[in-house]
């Protein structure tokens, strides 16, 4: 389980670093997508966000606001607070990219650190 926990992390923060343009790689959001979308599938919370981000957005992926709505709520029950944020509000927000200590969507990240869409 350990093994598969870790791989999963690591797609997540693949994931990152293609939709932020982090350690050293170019912007991809297909690429990004394809990561978010392997960790999604093992219930991971910021993926699941992220992915649904780049649905309602259309990066990288087909937009899709109503599959976007259905990952967010899927998030916000993993205990992503950025989804939470996400459906309370009602606005499309891109977060800071998460520090390397980030783990599962849990850092509280500040409303006013968002980009609004």
């Amino acid at each position: 389980m350990c093994e598969i926990a870790n791989k999963v992390e690591i797609w997540a923060k693949c994931g990152d670093d293609f939709f932020y343009g982090l350690e050293g790689e170019k912007k991809d959001y297909e690429l990004a997508v394809s990561f978010y979308e392997k960790a999604m599938k093992e219930k991971h919370p910021r993926a699941t966000f992220m992915f649904g981000l780049c649905k309602e957005l259309g990066r990288g992926v087909e937009k899709d606001k109503e599959h976007a709505e259905v990952l967010y709520d899927m998030a916000s029950g993993y205990g992503n607070k950025d989804a939470q944020k996400r459906i309370t509000t009602g606005k499309v927000v891109v977060p800071p990219p998460p520090s390397r200590g980030y783990e599962n969507g849990d850092e509280d990240t500040e409303m006013m650190n968002w980009k609004i869409i």
